[in-house]
């Protein structure tokens, strides 16, 4: 059996959507492999998405809905193994697209779907649009870090380009620390989660875990002998 045969034969099998070149890597040489790619997307078998990403024509519909769409992106950034969440599809400068929102803000993968371009929400030319959208904190509190709290609160403070103003939230703030045994300033971060909060982009549950985390994150990090401890505040 010849590797284009193999492969379509694979492809008649799968009952996946989005398939991988490397599934193929087995059938033959890379020369091989890419001219029976070719000649299967030539013979309407495959449609290319992007590099070494297909999508077998058999499952599509005729007419391909925003939904159909919106579906098949989910499955092909599962198949990538890129956390994905939500996708949306708009109008721009007369071009319908595709905006994917990624955990992942360096990807840049090129790809098409049924000729709809896929623009990520980090990009530098759709970022101001969607910027606040694009942060999704978890509605279980239980599901915030626990680990690394102070790097998870300042990329989430820059992401809404917050700066600290102290207001009456901050005597909040302080007494959730002492009652955690921390009877000190707020320092930096936690006056981030403050100004956050006064902004209403997390809530009061979302304040006191996230405060208590990352003091208790803090509290296991050892300062490296010779440097004062940041969360101490300076002395008088």
């Amino acid at each position: 059996m010849e590797t284009k045969e193999k492969i379509l034969h694979k492809i008649q099998r799968t009952q996946k959507c989005i398939i991988l070149r490397c599934e193929f890597d087995k059938f033959g040489g890379r020369t091989q492999v890419t001219e029976a790619l070719r000649n299967l997307v030539t013979s309407g078998y495959l449609d290319r998405v992007g590099k070494g990403i297909y999508e077998k024509t058999t499952h599509s519909p005729p007419d391909s809905s925003s939904d159909y769409i919106l579906i098949l992106v989910e499955s092909l950034f599962k198949r990538l193994g890129e956390p994905l969440w939500k996708a949306e599809i708009e109008k721009r400068n007369n071009d319908t697209v595709c905006v994917v929102y990624t955990k992942n803000t360096r990807i840049s993968r090129k790809l098409i779907l049924h000729g709809i371009p896929i623009c990520y929400a980090h990009s530098r030319h759709l970022q101001t649009h969607h910027h606040k959208d694009e942060w999704k904190l978890p509605v279980d509190v239980d599901d915030l870090p626990k680990s690394d709290v102070r790097n998870y609160i300042e990329r989430l403070a820059e992401h809404y380009n917050i700066k600290h103003q102290r207001t009456g939230l901050d005597e909040f703030a302080e007494a959730v620390t002492r009652m955690a045994g921390d009877d000190i300033r707020l320092d930096a971060t936690e006056k981030l989660l403050v100004t956050l909060k006064k902004k209403n982009l997390i809530n009061a549950k979302q304040l006191a875990r996230l405060l208590s985390n990352y003091l208790k994150d803090a509290s296991n990090v050892r300062p490296i002998r010779g440097l004062r401890d940041p969360r101490l505040s300076a002395q008088h």
